[in-house]
């Protein structure tokens, strides 16, 4: 995947189930450590993925939930590596600068902070197949995604290519607020029919 001229990203999910290693071949200079969970989708605390930045070889930055690495230029590669965590998925938000600012506090959701005068929410439907939760928007300063559901899991991605088994995941009743990206959201669920709620500032 290129990252495109503005504000995106991509979300990588690694699978620790065995001791290995992934390259991300594209820019790189925020590195944020979203969500690790189990094969039932339940949080998964105290996971660990090494983030080595760059082709050079040097030590490697161990990261857990929560952490983020802010790279004061883009580096071309990063590599992960990880030691055997069986049954285990980390979720790691990657995007090449910092006009997209993610901070996690520890929480079942995700919060940033931003200052905006106009506010609007709507609800959209999720399906089996990918549908846009919200447009891009130039103007746009924050975003919150909430699934709205008491059982359905909803995965959020860039495109309309985002599946199940490569978005970001939101459990029942979980939410993920974006701040400083103004691209398109994109949604599906494991359930026909799910209940999401989109608010957005700017």
């Amino acid at each position: 995947m290129a990252f495109a001229k503005g504000p995106t990203f991509q979300i990588v999910p690694v699978d620790l189930s065995s001791a290995g290693s992934k390259d991300f071949n594209d820019l790189a200079g925020v590195i944020s450590f979203i969500r690790a969970e189990d094969a039932s989708g339940a949080e998964v605390l105290g996971a660990k993925v090494n983030v080595m930045l760059g082709d050079v070889v040097m030590d490697s930055v161990p990261m857990t939930t929560n952490c983020i690495i802010r790279a004061r230029q883009p580096v071309p590669m990063i590599r992960f590596t990880w030691a055997a965590q069986p049954g285990v998925t980390a979720y790691l938000l990657v995007a090449p600068n910092e006009d997209l600012m993610i901070s996690a506090p520890p929480s079942r959701q995700l919060v940033t902070q931003s200052v905006s005068s106009v506010l609007s929410a709507v609800a959209v439907t999720v399906g089996t197949s990918a549908v846009q939760a919200a447009a891009s928007s130039s103007t746009r300063q924050k975003l919150t995604v909430r699934n709205n559901s008491t059982a359905a899991k909803v995965y959020l991605g860039s495109s309309n290519a985002v599946t199940t088994a490569s978005g970001f995941p939101l459990g029942p009743g979980e939410g993920f607020t974006f701040e400083g990206t103004t691209a398109a959201i994109w949604a599906i669920s494991d359930t026909a029919g799910t209940d999401v709620r989109v608010m957005a500032e700017g």
